[in-house]
């Protein structure tokens, strides 16, 4: 994974351990433009699916729900269309993998 990709991985599990179990869906969400200023990597807010599909592989090798299911778009509270091209992600399931993301207890703190 390229360090962008981790510095991602590792704010998106940061986040997991606050929300996990969470019940207000919406609040277990985190905008593009927080993900990556807390990544420090704000140049990406706009690009970021390249570096989030490494955050979905990662997830998959590891036989866990797509981590990246938690970014979303801060105007429609959903992924952008690229989320479609990261492993085992689809705009279709989406809140079903979110939810598996909030529920799951596999996770490492941190890359």
């Amino acid at each position: 994974m390229r360090p962008e990709s981790i510095a991602m991985a590792n704010i998106l599990l940061r986040h997991h351990k606050r929300i996990q179990g969470g019940k207000d869906f919406d609040a277990c969400l985190i905008p593009y433009g927080q993900l990556c200023e807390q990544a420090q990597v704000p140049f990406l807010t706009h690009n970021p699916g390249p570096f989030l599909a490494e955050v979905a592989d990662w997830c998959t090798q590891n036989g866990c729900p797509p981590l990246n299911a938690l970014a979303v778009r801060a105007d429609t509270r959903m992924p952008g269309d690229g989320y479609d091209r990261a492993s085992n992600c689809s705009l279709l399931n989406w809140q079903k993998e979110a939810e598996d993301c909030i529920n799951c207890d596999l996770y490492p703190d941190h890359l």
